[in-house]
């Protein structure tokens, strides 16, 4: 039987997310704390400065070392070639 080509899309988002949570689980908390503060609250480094009482600077070179770290990992993997293709990306603000 043919699988649906949406399916098969579906299938490997979900093993590209799947691959990026285990990464995201690697990282130092101090780091995955402010990461997801960035990208799942949506919050600006200056608002998790002041919510947390980090410098500024702290805030952004701890959520760049995270970004590069995950980076890193998917490139060993070879997914981050595959992230590309399919046009989906992890910026580094």
């Amino acid at each position: 039987p043919a699988v649906d080509p949406k399916t098969e899309e579906n299938i490997e988002h979900d093993q590209k997310f799947d691959m990026i949570a285990q990464h995201l689980d690697s990282l130092p908390k101090d780091q995955l704390d402010l990461l997801k503060m960035n990208f799942f609250e949506e919050k600006s480094h200056g608002e998790i400065s002041d919510l947390t009482g980090i410098p500024l600077g702290t805030v952004k070179s701890r959520i760049r070392l995270a970004l590069e770290k995950i980076r890193g990992k998917l490139d060993k993997n070879g997914a981050m070639a595959d992230l590309k293709e399919s046009g989906e990306s992890i910026s580094i603000n």
